[in-house]
């Protein structure tokens, strides 16, 4: 239970902080702060990490992932392992992410690409 309230936590968290800035369609990250950007959905979103100048998620409703690898495509990801809402993403380097989202669902990625559901205790 308290590993499912920290993961809550963090994501409303993050969720707080970025919210304002990716509830539209368009975003960007640059060394100079957010310029707009098309993101290519139509679903909301609520989380985005970045891992350096061209790289970076972004995560949303309906299982929605969204990655850049040239700071300026976003292309979605087949996550296909959740329909649930996703609030929050964090990176580790290019290859490394996980995302938490409704109802307990935690997803990895080991090579940036392919997405795995992590167990949790819910």
């Amino acid at each position: 239970m308290k590993k499912r309230a920290f993961c809550i936590v963090a994501a409303l968290f993050i969720m707080l902080l970025l919210v304002p800035a990716v509830q539209s369609e368009s975003f960007k990250i640059s060394g100079v702060g957010w310029m707009e950007q098309i993101s290519g959905t139509t679903q909301d979103l609520t989380s985005v990490t970045a891992v350096d100048n061209t790289t970076a998620w972004a995560v949303g409703a309906a299982g929605t992932v969204l990655k850049t690898t040239d700071g300026s495509t976003w292309n979605p990801q087949a996550a296909g392992v959740t329909p649930n809402d996703l609030f929050g993403v964090s990176a580790l380097d290019a290859q490394n992410a996980f995302v938490v989202g409704d109802s307990g669902t935690v997803l990895k990625t080991v090579n940036g690409t392919d997405w795995a559901p992590l167990p949790t205790p819910t």
